[in-house]
């Protein structure tokens, strides 16, 4: 079999591609990459819901590349390069063996919601990923791309690169790859990923403690959103109009609240407890589909305007009364993003338009608006539930400051 020509495949029908780069290491520097893989490795594991463990997804074994060497020196080095990236990116390389009937199912380099906390939390994800083969003399062993439908042929010296996410940071499905299993021989390859910031799985490890600990605390996930945009049932928008066509001249200026910076105005729905109650029977069945719970109404807080320069601290809500809430927004002469943090803690930018409101579990989820409010007036509503039966007893005593009110 010609490999050369098995590695030349037809174009991927697709925006995302595969590099190749003939001869990128020498033979010789091949043969003794193979020997330190030799030296010292032990059987490869994987991520798995946050955690590095033996699967059997994947047969083979790992060595970790010491850069001491200069040959895995000088090969990190033309790889930052090559791929346009700081050394400091670089995780540390890694030498892999497949031995006979040794494989690596579908999976993706970049990690998901849950792998991220663990390995990413301060180096980011895998943004791209680099492969070196050091051998051919074997059968099988394919590193294969199921979703473009191409396979690369182990060539010694030759390499591929890939990019793992999308430019949005989310990641990219073509790039789902497995190894097939070697049917003849061995299989040594060199794998090297790129990390988003500097590479520092110290640190990873220290966010990713501190991110346990303060999840101790919190409530459960509902559902499988943290968080949705949805439009505003017309019903609420116009029990809203007519509660602000007589309360317009009634905002009450608001001071002192512990996750507000800045001027606001109270338009209180005291005066209304009917369209207060209608507003969250509307709101319930909504509530209860997207969180998968029975839920009970709790509070439906005034209208808020926001002025110019206000701002909202990114904060959580009170476990005992704001597990699920609506955040409302009726008018706006500027946007204004919410920020809300998603399921692998993120934070992310939301811009909501009059006649749309943002479904959030803001008791387990940060939320609020950091940057200062550039125009004159921002008009939101907050409704909150809790689910049913829930004791509230159960709730940590929040402390609070004389004076200080809760949003």
């Amino acid at each position: 079999m010609d490999l050369k020509k098995a590695m030349q495949n037809k174009p991927i029908k697709s925006d995302w591609t595969i590099e190749q780069i003939p001869e990128f290491v020498s033979a010789e520097d091949c043969d003794e990459l193979i020997k330190l893989i030799d030296e010292e490795n032990e059987p490869s594991t994987v991520g798995l819901g946050g955690e590095a463990t033996l699967d059997k997804s994947r047969k083979s074994f790992t060595a970790a590349m010491c850069d001491c060497k200069p040959v895995v020196r000088k090969l990190r080095d033309q790889i930052a390069e090559y791929m346009g990236v700081e050394v400091n990116q670089l995780e540390g390389l890694q030498g892999q063996l497949y031995e006979k009937g040794g494989y690596f199912t579908e999976h993706q380099d970049a990690f998901d919601n849950q792998n991220i906390k663990k390995f990413g939390l301060s180096s980011g994800n895998r943004i791209k990923t680099l492969m070196v083969y050091l051998n051919f003399d074997m059968e099988g062993g394919e590193t294969y791309f199921p979703i473009v439908d191409r396979a690369y042929m182990p060539l010694k010296g030759y390499a591929v690169m890939w990019d793992n996410l999308r430019e949005d940071g989310s990641i990219e499905h073509a790039a789902k790859h497995e190894g097939r299993k070697v049917a003849f021989g061995k299989k040594y390859i060199i794998t090297a990923w790129a990390r988003e910031n500097k590479w520092d799985p110290a640190e990873d490890d220290r966010l990713h403690l501190e991110w346990k600990q303060e999840q101790e605390g919190l409530p459960e996930q509902y559902g499988d959103k943290a968080f949705d945009r949805l439009d505003t049932p017309t019903e609420v928008t116009n029990i809203l109009t007519t509660i602000m066509m007589q309360e317009k001249n009634n905002g009450k200026i608001e001071n002192k609240i512990r996750e507000i910076d800045g001027s606001t105005r109270l338009y209180s729905l005291d005066k209304y407890p009917q369209q207060r109650d209608e507003i969250h029977r509307i709101l319930q069945p909504i509530a209860e589909k997207l969180s998968g719970e029975l839920l009970e109404s709790t509070y439906v807080y005034g209208l808020r305007e926001y002025e110019t320069g206000s701002a909202l601290k990114l904060h959580r809500d009170k476990q005992d009364t704001h597990i699920i809430s609506f955040s409302i927004t009726y008018f706006k002469d500027a946007d204004w993003p919410i920020e809300v943090e998603g399921l692998d803690n993120g934070i992310y930018k939301v811009e909501l338009e009059p006649g749309q409101m943002l479904f959030y579990q803001g008791a387990r989820y940060k939320h609020g608006r950091t940057i200062p409010f550039e125009g004159k007036s921002y008009i939101n509503l907050y409704v909150h539930y809790k689910i049913k039966d829930n004791v509230l007893t159960k709730a940590p005593v929040l402390e609070r400051k004389q004076g200080v009110k809760m949003i």
